[in-house]
């Protein structure tokens, strides 16, 4: 059980403007060290943990990014699985997971990292091993594609127009 009794430290808060005051805050704590995650509620004060589905103890998060609309978030975690979460009534809950995306994940930086096309429903993920940039589907969650880059991506950033 990932659960325990040592507190967390949020060293991260991940929101979007669309979101409503809404968030996830998360940190790594325990041992092995393992991401935990609070749905955070800004307007009420209030975090909530939230124990995404398949979750593993010792797994962190490597990359993670709201899409467009925030009203998903994708998370790449320490295993190279994909993780999507979304807000409902009863809070954030887990809409889908993709096991192994990356199929090997590096053990020391560049980790993957995760942006979104503010004009279009779609993810980009990077697999520094692989070399290559990963573009998913955001509604439906499929592998559009995967883009030889020729060398090892190190940063992500989606610049454009929002339509």
């Amino acid at each position: 059980d990932r659960r325990s009794t040592t507190a967390t430290r949020v060293g991260t808060i991940a929101a979007h403007p669309a979101a409503d005051g809404h968030g996830i805050g998360y940190g790594n704590a325990g041992t092995p060290s393992s991401t935990r995650f609070y749905g955070i509620d800004a307007r009420e004060g209030t975090a909530r943990e939230v124990v995404p589905d398949g979750w593993l103890s010792g797994t962190v998060v490597r990359g993670q990014a709201f899409e467009r609309r925030g009203q998903r978030w994708f998370v790449i975690d320490s295993l190279g699985n994909l993780t999507v979460l979304a807000r409902g009534a009863s809070g954030w809950s887990t809409v889908h997971r993709a096991a192994s995306l990356l199929p090997a994940m590096p053990s020391a930086a560049p980790f993957p990292q995760v942006a979104a096309n503010g004009a279009r429903d779609e993810i980009y993920v990077t697999d520094p091993i692989a070399r290559q940039l990963i573009v998913l589907d955001a509604l439906t969650f499929a592998v559009k594609s995967r883009r030889d880059l020729g060398y090892v991506p190190s940063l992500l950033a989606w610049v454009g127009i929002a339509r």
